[in-house]
């Protein structure tokens, strides 16, 4: 670039007057040259130099002084480029004779057509008063001046008598107006309509019943272990589906998984960290990372996520605690779909019923899924299950592209064993509050 027009570049970038553009280039020019750096800052140091200079009030005879300077030198000011010449009829330049002339040929056209309207108006007239005369007044009118017939106690009256005519050769018979009761028209039959008629076939919908939905509950960590509601509250509503789907918002995901397998290694479950993981929690922005076993209970689960609220605040002390909300929400067909991702297992969705269309993702999945999902699982595990209580780690968001070829995640299905009674699997993702 230019010199110049980085100096002028820098200059404005000072005073503060780029264009979304201009500041682009503007960062691109001081991220590469020292030398625009260097005058940069000498330029932001004039300014501020500038803006810090005390200010100086001007003399009260500042304007006589300039007018009297103007004065003695003779100075005339600068002639004003010449006018541009105006296009179309300049009115005010023509003769006052042309503006009378052109007014009153306005007002004769305008008195011309009034007299045309007016005059046809009443030609109209005159010719419709004409043939009434001539022809006698419209069917309608007539009708409207004969007398109304006598009614019976019903309220209806009776059909008028024709008088008998001489009907001539040369006479046109003229068959009078049947004269009935005034009554109001008959209803319109109207075909049924498809698409507004309530149709036939239709089934009955069921009611709304508030107490079968099934809704997230909240619930803070650092509260459980002193609240006996809130745990039993967590317990009961992870005993209702046959999966249990937990959401545990922490500050940082790698902190807040040391210490969730710390409490799981304390109940002497082995956890298996996916290498893909491992490598994203290095990073300086972590991943969310999902924790899954099969080998607690609702029960145990409750007293895991009190151990690490508790060790939460113990560690944090007057400080913040990493921990923040913990959300228990029914378990889904879009979380077994994500699960199926995650772990590589082909787990198939849940057929729909005998009569409906599908499964509605916004209810809970019906009765048997946790089977499907230990079969699938059962079906990857090479060898004889060695029944050991395992656990494994995988990244939630970003997904693993290949979890099929993890090694740790292929050890978790080889050494899980058969659940024990009451236990339940466990979907625990480690969310980060942004």
């Amino acid at each position: 670039m230019n010199p110049a027009n980085v100096r002028e570049l820098l200059t404005a970038a000072v005073d503060g007057e780029l264009t979304p553009a201009e500041r682009k280039a503007a960062e691109r020019v001081l991220r590469e040259s020292a030398a625009a750096r260097a005058l940069f800052a000498r330029l932001k140091a004039d300014a501020d130099r500038l803006r810090k200079l005390p200010r100086v009030p001007a003399p009260a005879d500042l304007a006589d002084n300039v007018l009297a300077t103007i004065r003695d030198r003779a100075m005339s000011p600068t002639p004003l480029p010449p006018a541009r010449p105006q296009r179309g009829l300049n009115w005010s330049s023509l003769p006052v004779w042309a503006n009378v002339l052109t007014a009153a040929a306005v007002l004769l056209m305008i008195s011309a057509g009034s007299y045309l309207y007016f005059t046809a108006s009443h030609n109209y007239y005159t010719d419709q008063n004409q043939r009434v005369a001539r022809n006698g007044p419209p069917a309608a009118e007539t009708s409207a001046r004969l007398p109304r017939p006598a009614r019976d106690a019903e309220g209806v009256a009776p059909a008028p008598k024709a008088e008998p005519r001489d009907v001539g050769p040369e006479t046109i018979a003229i068959r009078p107006r049947d004269l009935g009761p005034d009554l109001g028209p008959s209803p319109r039959e109207v075909p049924p309509d498809i698409l507004t008629e309530r149709p036939t076939n239709m089934p009955e919908i069921e009611s709304f019943q508030l107490d079968k939905i099934r809704v997230s509950h909240f619930f803070t960590l650092h509260d459980l272990p002193a609240d006996d509601a809130a745990r039993k509250k967590l317990t009961d509503e992870m005993r209702k589906d046959e999966l249990i789907r937990l959401d545990l918002f922490c500050r940082s995901s790698p902190k807040a998984l040391e210490m969730v397998l710390a409490a799981f290694k304390a109940r002497g479950i082995s956890v298996f960290t996916d290498a893909y993981a491992s490598e994203q929690l290095k990073k300086k922005s972590p991943p969310e990372v999902m924790i899954f076993t099969e080998v607690l209970t609702p029960d145990e689960v409750t007293q895991l996520l009190t151990a690490v609220g508790a060790e939460d605040t113990k560690r944090a002390g007057d400080g913040p605690t990493e921990f923040d909300a913990l959300v228990a929400a029914p378990f889904l067909t879009a979380d077994l779909t994500k699960l199926s991702r995650l772990l590589g297992v082909p787990i198939l969705e849940p057929k729909a019923a005998t009569g409906k269309a599908g499964v509605d993702i916004r209810k809970p999945l019906p009765e048997g899924t946790a089977s499907q999902l230990a079969n699938s699982l059962a079906k990857l595990g090479s060898g004889a299950p060695k029944a050991e209580p395992v656990a494994v780690v995988v990244s939630y968001a970003p997904t693993n592209p290949t979890p099929t070829a993890s090694r740790e995640i292929k050890q978790f299905l080889d050494r899980r064993g058969d659940r024990k009674a009451g236990a339940k699997p466990l979907m625990l993702v480690l969310r980060t509050v942004k």
